[in-house]
């Protein structure tokens, strides 16, 4: 099914790249005012006559001065699509009052024809609004250079009113954004400034672009809160260096349209602090979306009830069970080389579910199960031990599950430990490396033929002793 999704996401993009075209060729109107300052109102400061739905509102070079365009939104009258193409100093800022923007059925509300690094900035507060009443009315964005919203964005009328974004650029979006879904497309960035920044409902994840956090952000969502349909990433990018930690909260279900499509935690930008992606989601229908972590990263299950995880968590990062008495089960094969902290609830490594542990050189220094002491881990999949840099010492050991920290630890049926021999009571053994259930130790031990040795050469000293006595 891979080929029909690449196909609707291409076809989409270009359908209203080409609703942008056609509106440059119906009637517009472009701002001529070359001072720094100016108010929308004033007939005055535009070619043709003031913007409105059927008059598009265009910021080009044309013979403007190259030094910044600002633009006072003094009216209530809406306007139509906005083109932006401007380059060299003439960065455009519009504010004051409310920003009325109206489409003719799915037009391209916001939308440029040349690719440039001058911003474009939105203080004003925005009301996007439709002519029609049909559901799957969409305020589009297909920016080829930098634009911000600082004010909040409303969507009004009736039908559903949801968000898409396209492009190479970046798009922050700083205020409030009430749209009722969002399709993520494009292949720039888009920077969350705002806990809602993402609207208020799911996210379709259409193309490659890069999701930034400057902001806590909440997702809701319907049959789902994220749905994967290209590799894509997430990253925390503050303005200035700090230690900020962020969090993206999935309130409902995360899923990959194709197994092949993965969600990479990438590096912060001025952050030293963590991202955690918090799911929420409750229910009988599995998460299916591949997690690529890094050393910073925290895939937090929060939900209040059951819910199943078979995505594969891989990487370094972390994981955490937490809030609810409900149990999270891993069903995938989880490489990542991070904790796994439980502190509510239980944990369930099923049948088919694989957790991997990187053993050191030097003792103690290893990922683990760990907790509070109040979270279950129930254990019927399998453990895999990475030995490649272990040491080899005799008593050299590692705690693999931290009972102690831990409320009821079960091994059941089909646990195993990859590669290891099952030499019953709960015992493990590949070459000198043995794992204990009882214990929750991995445990370098003499190798038989050195135990042996060791065994005659104590016994030849005792009677050695005993003939000296």
């Amino acid at each position: 099914m891979k080929t029909p999704i690449l196909f609707r996401v291409c076809f989409s993009s270009v359908f209203f790249f080409a609703l942008g075209l056609s509106g440059a060729s119906a009637q517009s109107t472009t701002w001529t005012n070359g001072n720094s300052t100016g108010n929308w109102s004033d007939a005055g400061n535009w070619s043709s006559g003031l913007p409105s739905k059927s008059n598009q509102a265009r910021f080009l070079d044309g013979s403007l001065p190259d030094a910044p365009i600002s633009v006072n939104v003094d009216t209530t009258t809406p306007a139509g699509p906005l083109n932006f193409a401007t380059t060299g100093s003439r960065s455009v800022t519009i504010g004051g009052g409310t920003l009325y923007l109206q489409s003719v059925g799915n037009a391209t509300i916001l939308w440029n024809t040349t690719s440039s690094t001058v911003p474009i900035t939105i203080n004003s507060n925005i009301d996007f609004s439709s002519d029609t009443a049909s559901t799957g009315t969409v305020f589009n964005i297909g920016m080829g250079q930098p634009v911000t919203f600082n004010g909040n964005i409303g969507i009004s009328g009736t039908g559903s009113r949801g968000m898409q974004s396209s492009g190479t650029s970046i798009i922050i979006i700083n205020g409030s954004n009430a749209a009722d879904n969002f399709n993520f497309g494009g292949t720039g960035e888009l920077i969350a400034g705002s806990t809602t920044a993402l609207g208020t409902g799911a996210v379709q994840k259409s193309n490659t672009s890069t999701l930034s956090l400057r902001s806590d952000v909440t997702i809701g969502g319907g049959t789902y809160s994220w749905l994967q349909q290209r590799s894509s990433s997430i990253r925390i990018s503050e303005v200035a260096p700090s230690s900020a930690s962020r969090t993206i909260t999935m309130n409902n279900r995360v899923a990959a349209s194709d197994p092949g499509y993965k969600l990479t935690f990438a590096n912060s930008i001025n952050s030293t602090g963590s991202l955690t992606l918090e799911l929420k989601y409750s229910g009988g229908t599995a998460q299916n979306l591949d997690l690529i972590t890094n050393n910073t990263a925290i895939v937090r299950f929060a939900q209040t009830g059951n819910t199943t995880y078979s995505g594969n968590i891989t990487g370094t990062g972390r994981v955490e069970k937490t809030a609810g008495a409900g149990t999270t089960t891993l069903s995938g094969n989880n490489t990542y080389t991070g904790d796994t902290y439980v502190s509510s609830g239980t944990l369930l490594l099923n049948s088919s579910g694989k957790l991997n542990f990187l053993i050191d050189a030097t003792s103690e220094a290893n990922n683990r199960i760990t907790g509070t002491g109040t979270g279950n881990v129930s254990l019927d999949g399998t453990f895999t031990f990475d030995l490649t840099g272990a040491g080899t010492t005799p008593g050299d050991h590692w705690l693999i599950v931290d009972d102690a920290s831990l409320g009821t630890v079960s091994y059941t049926g089909n646990f195993a430990v990859q590669g290891f021999t099952n030499g019953g009571g709960g015992n493990w053994t590949q070459g000198n490396y043995t794992f204990s259930q009882t214990t929750g130790m991995l445990t370098v031990i003499p190798e038989p033929s050195a135990f042996l040795l060791l065994c005659v050469g104590g016994m030849a000293l005792l009677s050695l002793q005993r003939r000296r006595g």
